[in-house]
């Protein structure tokens, strides 16, 4: 019973964990929920670590995104 809220948990914890510098650096004006953060973590993806742009592909709308 205990893992059942993992998987969101998960997605929100590994983008907010692994883009933490990032969003200080890059989005710190803006407002967390709605997709703001994320979307600007996007906009700035030229920018952004390796391991954000690795949350960013494998979670939420990005899952899937990365082609080997």
């Amino acid at each position: 019973m205990l893992g059942a809220g993992l998987p969101v948990a998960a997605q929100t914890g590994s983008v907010a964990s692994q883009c933490a510098a990032d969003i200080q650096n890059y989005c710190a004006g803006k407002k967390h929920g709605a997709g703001s953060v994320r979307a600007c973590l996007e906009a700035s993806r030229d920018k952004v670590s390796a391991a954000c742009k690795e949350a960013l592909d494998t979670t939420g709308p990005g899952r899937g995104r990365r082609v080997k």
